[in-house]
């Protein structure tokens, strides 16, 4: 196999192992029906995105970000810190607190701009 296909190859794998991390994650304080009705995308989908099978599109993620308040770096963080010690979360602690607080800005801007707008 030349390595252009090689490499597509581990592309399309990690992004479909970074999608099941992410709706992993959300699926802890939402159900999957629930984020599949935000996501426009039936459960089924869902399901084999979160079984590694298929891939989140860039649409999904600015959705979660837009739509859910799910900023995709700390969603991102906060999937792989889950999987390590307490030492290691506690020292990536502030940066997940600064990208949670960024979204929440971001948010807020946002929310902000539509009121103006009406």
């Amino acid at each position: 196999m030349p390595n252009k296909q090689k490499s597509k190859l581990r592309t399309t794998e990690a992004s479909r192992e970074f999608s099941a991390e992410v709706i992993r994650y959300l699926s802890q304080s939402r159900s999957l029906a629930s984020i599949a009705q935000s996501l426009n995308v039936n459960r089924s989908y869902l399901c084999m995105v979160s079984k590694g099978q298929r891939s989140l599109t860039i649409e999904h993620l600015l959705t979660i970000e837009n739509e859910l308040g799910e900023g995709v770096a700390a969603l991102v963080l906060e999937a792989i810190l889950s999987r390590k010690s307490n030492e290691t979360r506690a020292k990536y602690e502030g940066l997940l607190q600064l990208l949670k607080d960024s979204t929440d800005l971001r948010s807020s801007l946002i929310e902000s701009r539509k009121r103006r707008k009406r």
